[in-house]
């Protein structure tokens, strides 16, 4: 026989409380409540695991909602702007103060020269020394330090790829754009590897060859993550307008 003093497990209620828009709480509950009083007369276990798996809907509800929201999926696509960028910016001034790949695996430098300088993300000796690089870096002074970060022909590439984006912008559909600018952005780095990978360069033609890989990649990482991300604010405005 059921007890007639129970009431739905006070946590689950708790958590469709958090799970669920205020607006609409009040109403969701007195729901539920009403149909787990009905359950508990037949059964109360039933009614426990029907309030729990309600529990499950609302918050896997919420979970959708929050994949779907603007603020956080801006949020998201700038984390990865600036986590690739920080990443990229590291790995330049690496590069302009590397003395040697001591500490580094077999064979690194080779993968080097053939243009894997993501590789240098799995050396403990790349992570390890990031303060020094940096130190090394910004003592040479604000312009040498400036100096490190521009590139004329990376800026070149990565201002026409630029422009390919924005024209993407305002013609292609949202998925368009944004596989469109993850290749455009990645575009010099592959090819960079594919050349040095292929044919043979003499050390003083691999530089320039790596830093347009990395500044090319540096440049393009954050306009392209606010033109993505205008552009979904844009539709999602769009939707939530006819929606209402």
């Amino acid at each position: 026989m059921a007890n007639n003093n129970s009431t739905p497990p006070k946590f689950a209620a708790w958590l469709i409380e958090r799970f669920t828009p205020k607006h609409h709480q009040d109403a969701l509950l007195g729901d539920l409540y009403e149909e787990y009083f009905v359950l508990k007369e037949q059964n109360l276990s039933i009614a426990n695991r029907w309030f729990w798996l309600q529990t499950y809907l609302s918050g896997k509800a919420a979970f959708n909602r929050l994949l779907t929201n603007a603020h956080v999926i801006k949020a998201f696509i700038f984390s990865i702007g600036l986590s690739v960028f920080t990443i990229i910016a590291l790995l330049v001034m690496w590069l302009s103060s590397m003395d040697n790949v001591d500490g580094f695996s077999d064979g690194f430098w080779q993968s080097l020269l053939n243009g894997n300088i993501h590789l240098a993300l799995l050396e403990g000796a790349f992570w390890s020394g990031t303060p020094e690089y940096i130190m090394k870096s910004t003592n040479e002074g604000i312009w040498q330090f400036i100096g490190l970060f521009i590139h004329l022909p990376a800026l070149i590439l990565a201002s026409a790829s630029l422009l390919a984006i924005h024209y993407l912008s305002k013609t292609a559909k949202l998925k368009s754009l944004i596989l469109s600018s993850v290749a455009l952005v990645l575009m010099p780095y592959l090819y960079g590897m594919f050349l040095l990978n292929n044919y043979d360069y003499a050390a003083t033609q691999t530089g320039p060859i790596l830093a347009s890989m990395l500044l090319s990649v540096l440049y393009l990482v954050l306009p392209s993550c606010y033109v993505i991300a205008k552009r979904f604010r844009s539709e999602h405005t769009n939707i939530w307008q006819s929606d209402s």
